[in-house]
């Protein structure tokens, strides 16, 4: 049997609260002066793996995260939180299954969204 994780969309609550207890150690101005920090991770389905992926951005603090091959739909991504991270950019496949990518940005970071859509 295949293990469908757009059917578990909801249960992540867990490993939020985790996350939210940690992210007081998260030091959003650790990157002092010009540098930026990016973290770049292909995660094979985000649903299953958000846990060690938060705990490793704890320990990191990027200021940008780029997650490829997220594999969800446009609305469990819009409602998946990673404070103190904002949704900058996404792309959801629509017809086929798996893919996508999907750029965090620190809540901190002034950004501007292109829309390539010509």
């Amino acid at each position: 049997m295949v293990n469908n994780p757009r059917s578990t969309s909801a249960s992540i609550s867990t490993t939020d609260k985790d996350h939210n207890q940690s992210n007081k150690q998260l030091n959003m101005n650790k990157h002092p002066g010009n540098n930026l920090t990016i973290f770049h991770q292909n995660i094979c389905g985000l649903l299953n793996k958000k846990g060690e992926l938060l705990n490793t951005l704890t320990r990191n603090s990027p200021q940008i995260i780029c997650i490829t091959e997220h594999h969800l739909i446009d609305e469990e991504l819009e409602v998946i939180t990673f404070h103190p991270y904002t949704l900058g950019a996404k792309y959801c496949r629509r017809m086929h299954k798996c893919g996508g990518v999907c750029i965090l940005i620190q809540d901190n970071i002034h950004y501007t969204t292109i829309n390539m859509d010509r």
